[in-house]
């Protein structure tokens, strides 16, 4: 079995793996723009939002996302295939490391690294209902994302 298929098997066959496919053709985002390191981290983001244990109707709602996995095949593959996807598998870098928090709280490090690039798509942009995607820092070094 060739290493992007099994991967390609296993995000569809994931709860969470499926909402991270589903809010990507949700938004219209193409196979690059949803292997985009910015962009995979907020569908991450959201996916794990449709699947927390929270919800009222979790269970319901795992089964409804686990329905859509074989649909949704084709395009983990595409998005598995790209290059800017390579990374998810590579080996940790210890030394490159995403800082995440809740809004208000006080930033730790000195001089933290924060994406502030625009998404790929403002049209995909459009069809979420989070707010502002991200923000440069503030002097007071808070982020919101």
């Amino acid at each position: 079995m060739d290493e992007i298929y099994a991967r390609t098997i296993a995000l569809t066959s994931s709860p969470a793996g499926c909402a991270f496919l589903l809010w990507a053709e949700r938004v219209g985002m193409s196979p690059a723009d949803a292997a985009d390191p910015l962009m995979s981290f907020f569908l991450t983001g959201r996916a794990l939002n449709d699947v927390t244990v929270w919800r009222s109707d979790q269970a319901d709602e795992m089964q409804k996302l686990l329905r859509e996995g074989p649909r949704l095949r084709s395009f983990a593959s595409a998005v598995l295939s790209h290059p800017d996807a390579a990374w998810w598998f590579a080996p940790l870098d210890r030394a490159f490391q995403l800082l995440s928090k809740n809004p208000g709280t006080a930033v730790v490090p000195v001089s933290p690294a924060v994406p502030v690039r625009p998404p790929p798509s403002k049209n995909a942009m459009r069809n979420i209902q989070s707010g502002d995607f991200i923000r440069q820092p503030k002097s007071t070094g808070s982020v919101r994302i």
